[in-house]
């Protein structure tokens, strides 16, 4: 018996050991590794971090600070503490944490790192995070990002003045291990967990020429500061690679949050929600040769594999309404609110993408014979033709 329960100990040993230690492969292709720690030691190597020694916050009178003693190594990762002290340090703090910096900095890529928690507490702030101080363009990149302002972790990405979506919380949890990406190309700010898109920044355009270096960070919350009492967690990081020189993916997907414009195949013209036709209820339909806000959705993320399409003249969300044509399903844009019949599925065909509605299950169609001139936008068919495929520009 004690072979038997040393040899499945030694199988689940080493199945965790392959687990902790899993390849992620970069989305796209072309990519080579340029910059990487395995974090495998027992000391930091010095020569790709810097470990900070300096003031974290001084708020409500509490002083925390960022002590090199709380960056470490314990052979499988890297680990960063936190404490609080019964009396105040040598810096007059009562709470620490640990910061730690690349030397090198970086110019686009993708940027991956494997994190947990020991556990979840909204008391501290565990960040991986590609940001430094300048003037010009101040950008940061929050790949994983847990704090009180969210119930959840998030991936953002801040700059001057935005717009846009630029924040995505996430149900991952952080107290266990997961992959936390970032792609930052020419046309690309976008993030991933497990080597799965989460979301596009809209302003990949504002990042093009910074060089940042990447950080992990965790400290006591400076808004929501813990109680200075029992054991606090602890930020690991399994592994963290960089690379570059390869390609994005091709999308396949919704854009979700992007700004879009639809081009239907059948009459070669772009889709508009047209208040001329009627001035209530905006009906769809493909009939214009350039883009204003009328030829303009956004398309947000209506759950479970949905989408929703928001004009942008308007706000509203794009309906295949039962109400208004019982036969066709005709769409309008002239909903508030997301519900079923506001909600469409987002199939990539060969020369664009097919979408279908919720409400009946058909394929939208831009219908020549409900009307030649307009070609109105109906959800009314069973199969994919040249009528019911779209193309679309990035808006």
């Amino acid at each position: 018996m004690k072979k038997v329960i040393l040899s499945c100990l030694t199988v689940m040993f080493v199945l965790l050991m392959q687990t902790k230690t899993v390849e992620a492969a970069p989305p796209g292709s072309g990519w080579t590794q340029v910059f990487g720690d395995e974090f495998n030691d027992y000391t930091v190597d010095t020569n790709k971090w810097r470990v900070s020694d300096n003031l974290d916050y001084d708020k409500d009178g509490n002083k925390c600070w960022f002590y090199p003693s709380n960056v470490k190594e314990d052979g499988n990762s890297l680990v960063i503490e936190n404490h609080w002290y019964a009396s105040p340090g040598a810096h007059g703090e009562v709470y620490s944490g640990g910061w730690i910096t690349s030397k090198k900095e970086f110019n686009k890529g993708y940027f991956e790192a494997r994190i947990r928690l020991d556990w979840a507490d909204q008391h501290f702030w565990p960040t991986f995070w590609m940001w430094k101080w300048q003037p010009t363009s101040p950008n940061e990149f929050d790949i994983m990002e847990y704090t009180h302002w969210h119930t959840h972790p998030s991936q953002s990405h801040h700059y001057p003045n935005k717009t846009g979506k630029t924040s995505q919380a996430s149900n991952t949890p952080v107290s266990e291990w997961h992959v936390w990406g970032l792609l930052w190309t020419d046309t690309e700010v976008s993030f991933y967990i497990d080597g799965v898109k989460q979301f596009s920044s809209e302003r990949p355009d504002v990042a093009q020429t910074d060089w940042l270096p990447m950080i992990f960070s965790c400290s006591p919350n400076r808004d929501n500061q813990p109680a200075r009492t029992g054991k606090y967690p602890r930020l690991f990081v399994d592994w963290v690679r960089v690379w570059q020189g390869g390609s994005a993916p091709p999308v396949t997907t919704a854009p979700i949050g992007k700004t879009i414009a639809l081009i239907a195949q059948g009459p070669n013209k772009y889709i508009s929600a047209s208040q001329s036709l009627d001035s209530a209820n905006w009906p769809v339909v493909a009939n214009k040769s350039s883009v204003g806000n009328a030829e303009k959705f956004k398309v947000v993320d209506a759950g479970n594999g949905y989408i929703a399409l928001q004009n942008v003249a308007n706000g509203k969300y794009v309906c295949s309404d039962e109400h208004l044509d019982a036969t066709n399903w005709r769409l309008y844009a002239n909903r508030s609110t997301i519900g079923d019949w506001e909600k469409f599925t987002w199939h990539p065909v060969s020369g664009g993408v097919a979408l279908r509605a919720k409400g009946n299950g058909k394929y939208i169609c831009s219908d020549r014979y409900l009307n030649a001139t307009n070609w109105p936008l109906a959800a009314n068919r069973n199969t994919i033709g040249a009528w019911e495929k779209f193309s679309w520009e990035i808006k």
